[in-house]
């Protein structure tokens, strides 16, 4: 299996071997050049949302029924997956007291990459979803506004430290009011 390193040198590499074949040959005009210039960067936007599907992985992970306690997946099964406030809930009870552990730099990647996805209105977080097995009783249908609550969540966390002051940070997870 390739790294995303390796996948990409390789890819630099043809591009580079593609681009010299045209120039050799005196034949290529340059809307074949820019063909090759445009596989490169669409294989480039296709490395880099692997790379915004990994770190919003990493987000999920906590509500991934193969990473949780009996209680906790308890918990969640009680919470309807599909109602806002109920994922709201989830995410202030399993995410939020883990947010403030993550580096400041990792935090503002993943919030940057949260807004953009929420805000495109072309993702469809099918490949997101499908690494992750919520576990939450009742299937998702609507993955756009469950990201969209978590993007309020942490948000408004962002917000309150910003001011200087963090309610959630430090606590323990506590059972949501159901």
């Amino acid at each position: 299996m390739k790294t995303v390193r390796q996948a990409t040198d390789n890819c630099c590499h043809q591009m580079t071997g593609r681009l010299g074949e045209a120039s050799a040959t005196r034949a290529a005009s340059d809307t074949a050049v820019g063909e090759v210039v445009s596989q490169h960067c669409q294989l480039g936007a296709v490395m880099k949302k692997k790379d915004e599907i990994f770190f919003l992985v990493s987000l999920l992970k906590v509500f991934d029924l193969d990473y949780m306690s009996d209680e906790d997946a308890t918990t969640l099964r009680s919470l309807d997956v599909n109602n806002s406030e109920d994922v709201i809930r989830a995410v202030q009870v399993f995410l939020m007291p883990e947010w403030p552990t993550y580096p400041k730099t990792a935090r503002d990647r993943l919030l940057n990459v949260l807004r953009k996805s929420v805000s495109d209105p072309t993702e469809n977080f099918v490949e997101l979803f499908d690494q992750v097995g919520l576990a939450f009783e009742d299937e998702l249908t609507d993955r756009r506004a469950f990201m969209a609550s978590m993007l309020t969540v942490i948000e408004g966390e962002t917000v309150q430290d910003e001011r200087g002051g963090n309610a959630i940070s430090g606590q323990k997870r506590q059972s949501p009011d159901v």
